[in-house]
């Protein structure tokens, strides 16, 4: 009872999942009723499955963010903050400057660095892993035309 109330579909974490996701589909909420009634899937087999699409990165304050599989800082950067997404010039993960393309693993602490300024350009939709960097990025494009 205490797993399905902790990461059932109605749990806190199904919620931000979702909410992050903008309505993808998430099989995993299948498993946990299966799960549920049959005790076909162990707890830490749910677990796996319920975040293995996802990796979770750290600020340099400490405070977890996160990003999909894949994602780049150029993700993690717009998942703090827009602006901070719109400023990018560069991210140091682990205390060594890396590619705007580089995989953030979980664990990894990024350091955004940013500029005055704005300098959004429609390359960065290629990089980015997230759907809602991507429409952060054609937002910003579209208007500043």
């Amino acid at each position: 009872m205490h797993e399905y109330n902790e990461f059932g579909p109605a749990s806190h974490i199904a919620y931000k999942l979702q909410k992050a996701s903008k309505g993808e589909n998430f099989t995993w909420t299948k498993d946990l009723v299966a799960w549920q009634e049959e005790k076909t899937l162990s707890r830490e087999s749910f677990k796996i499955k319920a975040f293995a699409e996802s990796v979770f990165a750290f600020t340099p304050k400490g405070e977890v963010i996160m990003i999909p599989k894949g994602g780049t800082p150029l993700d993690f950067a717009f998942k703090v903050h827009t602006s901070i997404g719109q400023r990018y010039l560069g991210a140091l993960v682990n205390g060594k400057m890396v590619k705007m393309s580089h995989e953030i693993k979980t664990g990894d602490i990024i350091e955004i660095k940013t500029g005055n300024k704005a300098n959004v350009t429609k390359d960065w939709e290629k990089v980015v892993k997230s759907g809602e960097a991507r429409r952060l990025i054609r937002r910003f494009l579209r208007l500043k035309k």
